[in-house]
């Protein structure tokens, strides 16, 4: 078997303590006076930019529309100004994000769809019972 020798040289700490009239404090950055930086909460402050503006000029135009419906009793005015707005606010928004606002009009239209088949298909129940009870046109089932 084979010996191995191993020398270990130690020397002595050169670390003082901080009692000692010899201790060097280690270098520490200097400390500036300055302000921390903080950040501001914004929340309670009015930042108009131009998509705010025209969402609360199209929601304002939308409650107006509904004032002036509801006093003048002219629901196809306010239903063919409201669908303008609508589509109006869909085409900003179109601009803004082409891809969410292609999909907002196209979720816009099918709900208009099937709300239009929905009520036409009301109507023709409630026509057809009537017609039954009155005991007109026998039904044809359209």
């Amino acid at each position: 078997m084979q010996d191995y020798k191993i020398i270990v040289e130690y020397q002595g700490s050169t670390v003082k303590p901080k009692t000692s009239p010899q201790y060097v404090a280690p270098k520490q950055e200097k400390i500036s006076a300055e302000k921390p930086i903080v950040k501001e909460d914004n929340s309670n402050k009015l930042q108009l930019n131009g998509r705010k503006a025209l969402a609360v000029g199209l929601a304002t135009g939308m409650k107006i529309n509904q004032y002036v419906g509801e006093l003048t009793e002219n629901r196809v005015t306010q239903r063919r100004v409201q669908v303008g707005l609508t589509f109006a606010g869909m085409a900003g928004l179109t601009v803004a994000n082409p891809i969410l606002g292609f999909v907002a009009i196209g979720s816009y239209v099918a709900n208009a769809g099937i709300n239009y088949g929905i009520r036409n298909y009301k109507e023709n129940l409630s026509a057809s019972y009537l017609r039954t009870l009155s005991g007109g046109t026998v039904n044809t089932g359209r």
